[in-house]
């Protein structure tokens, strides 16, 4: 019988359609993948990986595949509701339990079904990439060997078993429970497990739990792989091992167990004692239907009578809607497990490096916003459908429609009662959002702003939501698969709408973004955001009528049928309707086209990467050309915060450095650019609109060491809007300009392609990412720009009279003219010709520092009110900084230094000579009221990363502001690695051993788990390429770190001190890394000679383990700890390779006590294989790791505690 049962249920679903609508759906989405990665479509470029992992590799695919696991279980859903639900359905119920069924038979056998129907649909995802992949058209260098165990592998390891406890979660809930909707909260409420997993997976400390809480396995599957390279994923997914092998064990057990307790609490009868989520209305009937937990059977209809008029029957249906909408004991659960999901999210308000913002009220709604987008929508799409099929369902639809009501009053009470629903939603957030304000002991809740956006901003989005819902379950007429569609639209419109469709006056529901800055506001984006909202609704307004028009109110199913009604239903006022709205929505496009495309710049990505083919084709041969390089700049710039205009008009002075003399001037200019006016007559002899590049040829060449100037205009107004948003440079309050909006001189290279493959796509030749380490032209010019080497600086900055308007230099002179403020300032020095303008309405913290030689320097932090928390933080950091670096490395060049907040647009520091722009999102609001809380456990202590952030960039005035160095490959290492290095060593006076370790612990985890990412080739930290930030910085502060202590500190900082004296303010020829590395060798005995080519030179990894280790008690009352310590060191490739190599090398070795205080610490000598290690210590010893302080890189990046026992009596 049980056979019988599973042939039965499979046989009716295979010759149904839906399983093959979700087959081809997931079919088509992974060859679509798949082609768009290979190639198959020029205007469309998608990466799965870096450029050395083939787009069929198998970590690849078992990424992809644990993807469609998480986001395929919809299908899940309606496959098992439909297999479990028909009998409900169909009233067959009573014949069903009439037959002598035996209980295992009928629930396994059905359950066997849906499993199976489950696993294959999704064999659409395995035969899409597969087949995908031998279509012939593709790049075949993309695509690695195709071998069935690559695509086979994660079935067994992802989908199988998701879709089994998936499986078996649908099944029981919806057996037992005899509802449908269950399975879409059940969607919910393993999606929130997953992000609580996802998010718990981001404290290093709580990555095994979270491995095991991830139902989905992703969280474990990242786990075990979280060192691989490229080479890595080209091999082999997620390994099934440690904590992968016991999540997949965990939660298919926990789907036998489901299933065992379903078995037991199942009974052939007609009512289930049933799990009540709410009071059930005593006048239900006993008839059990498919939504018998979210309403009763039988319902009473309004009366309505032909007396009553449209609107009072509109007022009456909509109550009706209203009260089942809030009486669902669903639509409480879930509003009950948003509650608990918002107070959990609400514990990562704004973290860095694991320590919280203050929940200042836009991080709360960023945080709490982007969180009940997912429960916003699960709502949407069960309410949607229970609200349109209520009737169906109920089989009294066609006695419903007889009623003298229009049409669109019974939809229109769904779409308004629904809205209520949202609206109490959002109230929701806003009332947790002001109680965790409250937990967290902050209480400035801006009761407006929350207002503002939830209602003002982001409701309009709800409303579009509802409008495609609604209508996909009118368009689909079938309850589930409308489910399917809808989930189909969320998956499409998340991730490949951009891709496919470009502008968004194609792409539903899109437009411009908004953000909100304390300092800022919404500044002036808030008039373009609205007119693409505009234009949607117009749009969702013809979908309303057009459902309306399609909305089945009888018997009618086929489409012949229903288009037939629809021709006649749409005459008339529906027509009108349409035309009027479809008019409005045309003129609003035109208009919003007309700004972005016409008057604006809009081009599609296609068309930008054909345009920058033509840029190196056109202009590459003008690379060889010498150019003058600007020596002074003076520059007149006036901010208009109130309209978002910037005027400026500027003069370059440049000069001819080379050896020979000079005729072509190549200027890069853009749209803002007016006029460019050089103080020679000079003819212009090529011009390019689209990359606004001007090349003149001078009459009279410019002579070696000669000057000529360059003068220019610059205009920018607030006129119209882009795709970006509006159409400023300038903010209201907190403008922050680069000096890259001006003109500059020659080829840039970095306008390029850089991309491998597209380069070959377009067939252009091969270039490095960066240039080679001893290229000449390279050497002769700085990292920053080719244009330039040091200039004097000079700019007249004004702005609005309630406004400061700042600019690397010092303040000349201010002064107040026609109601604005007016600033001048000069170069104190020659600086790299990098600079900014910041302009608003500060508040200023004033101090002074004094050096050893009685120079005083002025400092200043220019901050927004209210954002006083950690001032004192910043201004400490600016002191300890030039206390440590005029010590170690020379003195501080400028009179001044100030800080300067801008909005949180952007989250970082940046510095300029004595300037340092810092946003407010990642210093001024960080929450150190635990800073000095010593009751903290270790590894939950806070960072104040305020005060690193601020001595990294101040390290920034000497390692790029007076040494620079050359644009050559190992750059970033000279300007980030060192001041990655300087800032630990200020860090090490103000932080305890225990916060500087878990800051290694941080830097050495984002730098493993980085390397998979590489876009191009793995490199040593010598040869770092600028895009490699995690090797430069991550990696970078661990290596130097490593060299300090090996080979002393002093002996490391006098080899960077005089370096740096040696090259600081000088020009061309710049300093490369072989520059310092040869310094280093030469401080460096030859002992350790091998341990600065394996840090800088080589990209080295170490696999340690520690075999065993005891302790004997001496009669001193010592401790002898004896160990065995096996060592395996690898040398790796570019693609990630790893080469065996012998291991002889000083490793740190260390032990502990109970309470982790360190007992022994020392560089031992370890060779390949296994080590005997023996030491005595005078406290009894608890733990030893090898490397406690990370000098050297492993994979596996945790340094896990060995416990020390008691050694045996032989």
């Amino acid at each position: 019988m049980f056979y019988e049962i599973f042939r039965f249920e499979f046989k009716r679903a295979i010759n149904r359609p839906a399983i093959y609508i979700y087959w081809g759906i997931l079919f088509l989405i992974a060859f679509a993948l798949i082609n768009a990665a290979g190639g198959a479509i020029p205007s469309i470029n998608i990466q799965f990986g870096g450029d050395n992992i083939f787009i069929n590799a198998p970590g690849i695919l078992d990424i992809f595949m644990g993807t469609f696991s998480y986001l395929g279980i919809f299908l899940v859903a309606a496959l098992c509701a439909n297999v479990v639900l028909k009998d409900y359905q169909h009233n067959t119920l009573e014949l069903m339990y009439s037959t002598p069924l035996q209980k295992v038979n009928y629930l396994f056998g059905r359950f066997s079904a849906a499993y199976l129907l489950s696993i294959l649909a999704f064999t659409g995802v395995g035969f899409g990439f597969y087949v995908g992949s031998l279509m012939p058209y593709l790049n075949q260098a993309y695509i690695g060997p195709n071998e069935w165990a690559t695509y086979l592998y994660p079935y067994f390891t992802r989908i199988i078993p998701n879709v089994f406890f998936v499986c078996a979660i649908f099944f029981s809930l919806s057996i037992l429970l005899r509802n449908a909707v269950v399975n879409w909260i059940s969607i919910l409420a393993l999606y929130i497990l997953y992000a609580v997993a996802m998010n718990l997976f981001q404290d290093l400390e709580s990555q095994n739990i979270a491995s095991l809480l991830d139902p989905f396995g992703i969280a474990a599957s990242l786990k075990v792989s979280v060192g691989n390279s490229a080479s890595d994923m080209n091999d082999t997914g997620a390994k099934l091992e440690n904590v992968f092998l016991y999540n997949r064990i965990l939660w298919v057990g926990f789907g036998v167990l489901l299933m065992t307790l379903t078995y037991f609490r199942f009974q052939f009868a007609y009512n289930l004692r049933q799990i009540k989520l709410g009071k059930r209305n005593n006048r239900q009937s006993n008839m059990a239907s498919t939504d018998e937990n979210m309403e009763s059977t039988s319902r009473e209809l309004p009366e309505v009578s032909q007396k009553q008029n449209t609107l009072q029957s509109l007022l009456q249906l909509t109550r009706f809607e209203t009260n089942k909408l809030f009486g669902s004991a669903y639509f409480w659960l879930i509003c009950l497990i948003m509650l608990i999901f918002l107070f959990v999210a609400s514990k990562g308000i704004g973290k860095m490096y694991d320590t919280n913002t203050y929940p200042v009220t836009y991080q709360v709604l960023q945080i709490f916003g982007g969180s009940i987008q997912l429960f916003i929508f699960i709502i949407v799409l069960l309410f949607s459908g229970d609200m349109i099929w209520r009737d169906r369902d109920k089989k009294i639809h066609e006695i419903f429609h007889t009623y003298p009501i229009p049409r669109w009053v019974s939809l229109s009470s769904k779409f308004i009662a629904l809205t209520a629903g949202m609206v109490f939603i959002n109230l929701i957030l806003i009332l947790c959002g002001v109680i965790a304000q409250s937990m967290a002991g902050y209480y400035n809740y801006e009761l407006g702003l929350y207002f503002t956006s939830v209602f003002g901003i982001q409701f309009v989005n709800t409303i579009l939501l509802m409008t495609i819902a609604f209508l996909i379950h009118i368009v689909v007429n079938n309850k589930y698969i409308g489910y399917v569609f809808i989930v189909l639209y969320w998956v499409i419109d998340k991730y490949f709408a951009a891709i496919i469709f470009k502008h968004p006056l194609l792409i539903y529901a899109s437009g411009t973004s908004v953000s909100y800055s304390d300092m800022n506001g919404y500044g002036f984006e808030l008039f373009p955001y609205w007119i693409f909202k505009f234009y949607w609704l117009l749009i969702a307004g013809i979908l309303i009528i057009l459902g309306n028009q399609l909305l089945v109110s009888q018997t009618e199913s086929h489409w012949k049928t229903r288009l037939s009604i629809f021709k006649q239903r749409v005459k008339g006022n529906p027509l009108k309707g349409i035309a009027t709205l479809a008019i409005a929505a045309l003129l609003l496009g035109s208009f919003i086209f007309y700004n972005t495309n016409i008057k604006g710049d809009y081009k599609t990505p296609y068309t930008k990467e054909l345009e920058t083919v033509r840029y190196e084709k056109d202009f590459k041969k003008y690379e060889a050309i010498a150019q003058p390089k600007i020596t002074d700049v003076y520059l007149n710039a006036d901010l208009y915060p109130e309209q978002g205009n910037f005027l400026a008009q500027g003069i370059y002075t440049m000069q001819n450095l080379s050896s020979s003399p000079m005729e072509i001037v190549y200027i890069n200019s853009n749209r803002f650019i007016k006029t460019l006016e050089l103080d020679r007559k000079a003819k212009l002899i090529a011009s390019d609109n689209d990359f606004h590049i001007k090349i003149y040829k001078l009459e009279v060449p410019l002579q070696v060491n000669e000057k000529l100037k360059l003068k220019f205009e610059f205009e920018s107004f607030n006129d119209g809007f882009t795709l970006s948003g509006a159409n400023n440079l300038t903010q209201k309050n907190g403008t922050f300009l680069y000096n890259s909006l001006f003109p500059s001189v020659g080829y840039k290279v970095e306008g390029e392609l850089s991309d491998k493959r597209t380069r070959e796509k377009h067939d252009l030749p091969k270039r490095d990412i960066v240039r080679s380490i001893d290229d000449p032209k390279g050497i002769n010019r700085h990292f920053i720009s080719n244009d330039s080497h040091f200039i004097n600086f000079e700019a007249v900055v004004s702005t609005s009279a309630d406004q400061t308007a700042l600019t690397p230099g010092k303040l000349i002179k201010s002064w107040k003219e026609n109601n604005r403020n007016y600033f001048h300032y000069q170069s104190e020095h020659p600086m790299i010709n990098y600079y900014a303008i910041l302009s608003g309405r500060y508040e200023v913290k004033t101090d002074q520092w004094q050096d050893e030689n009685g120079k005083t320097v002025d400092l200043s932090i220019y901050y927004h009110k209210g954002h006083e928390y950690n001032l004192d933080n910043m201004m400490n950091g600016v002191k300890v900084s030039l206390d440590t670096y005029t010590k170690c490395y020379s003195p501080y060049q400028f009179d001044q230094l100030r800080i300067v907040e801008f909005p949180r647009y952007s989250s970082y520091a940046q510095s300029f000579p004595n300037m340092i722009p810092f946003s407010e999102g990642i210093g001024f609001i960080a929450d150190l009221r635990d800073l000095n809380n010593e009751d903290v456990k270790d590894d939950q202590k806070t960072m104040d990363y305020p005060f690193f952030v601020t001595t990294h960039e101040m390290a920034h005035q000497w390692w790029a502001h007076q040494v620079a160095a050359a644009d050559v490959e190992g750059s970033q290492m000279l300007m980030e690695s060192i001041t990655q290095y300087s800032a630990l060593q200020c860090m090490s006076t103000y932080f305890d051993k225990e916060r500087m370790n878990k800051f290694f612990k941080n830097e050495m985890f984002r730098y493993v788990s980085s390397r998979k990412d590489e876009q191009r080739a793995e490199r040593p930290l010598a040869k770092v390429a600028p895009y490699q930030q995690s090797t430069y910085y991550k990696k970078g502060a661990l290596a130097m770190n490593a060299l300090g202590n090996y080979l002393g500190k002093e002996k490391f900082m006098n080899v960077l001190s005089g370096f740096l004296k040696e090259y600081a303010f000088k020009g061309a020829p710049y300093p490369t890394t072989t520059d310092l590395i040869d310094r280093i060798k030469s401080e460096t005995p030859d002992s350790l000679q091998y341990f600065v080519e394996d840090v800088l030179e080589k990209i080295t990894l170490y696999k340690t383990n520690i075999d065993s280790v005891t302790y004997t008690r001496n009669k001193d009352f010592t401790y002898t700890v004896d160990a065995i310590i096996d060592v395996e060191k690898y040398y790796v490739d570019g693609k990630g390779e790893e080469s065996k190599t012998t291991c002889n090398d000083y490793i740190e070795v260390a032990a502990f006590n109970s309470k982790n205080k360190e007992l022994y610490n020392e560089k031992l000598k370890l060779k390949s294989g296994k080590n005997k290690v023996q030491f005595t210590v005078k406290r009894k010893p608890n733990t030893l790791i090898v490397d406690p302080g990370y000098m050297i890189v492993t994979k596996d990046w945790v340094r896990t505690p060995k416990e020390i026992g008691k050694k045996k009596k032989a």
